[in-house]
């Protein structure tokens, strides 16, 4: 068993938001204008053009929104209509997600939380 990785888009907006992600994980990426990839581990260097991307876990910046923001992110599950759903709990405010009947799985509700959770910042 491994711990999810963050999505591309969830990272970008993590590092917009201002979370160092390269102090939570030293698994990073090189992305060019075309896709291409380079990784922490790839012998070769990159092209020119390049965005570097970290990629953390999802449980790491789970922590760091809990404990730099106070922002909670549960992922949940409905028995009956058997969907994943998320909760944003931020102090006494709780916001679900209303559009969650096509999540299929636990870490997918996690993902969109957690981009949820990273709007609110």
């Amino acid at each position: 068993m491994k711990d999810e990785l963050i999505t591309f888009e969830t990272a970008k907006l993590a590092k917009e938001k201002g979370c160092e992600l390269e102090l939570l994980s030293e698994d990073w990426t090189w992305v060019d204008k075309h896709g291409d990839t380079w990784t922490s581990n790839s012998k070769s260097k990159p092209n020119q053009n390049v965005v570097k991307v970290v990629k953390c876990t999802q449980s790491l910046l789970q922590k760091w929104l809990r404990e730099e923001h106070g922002i909670l992110v549960i992922p949940d599950y409905n028995v009956n209509l058997k969907y994943y759903f998320y909760w944003v709990v931020v102090g006494v405010k709780t916001k679900a997600c209303s559009d969650s009947y096509a999540i299929k799985t636990w870490e997918k509700a996690l993902e969109k939380g957690l981009q949820e959770a990273l709007k609110l910042i």
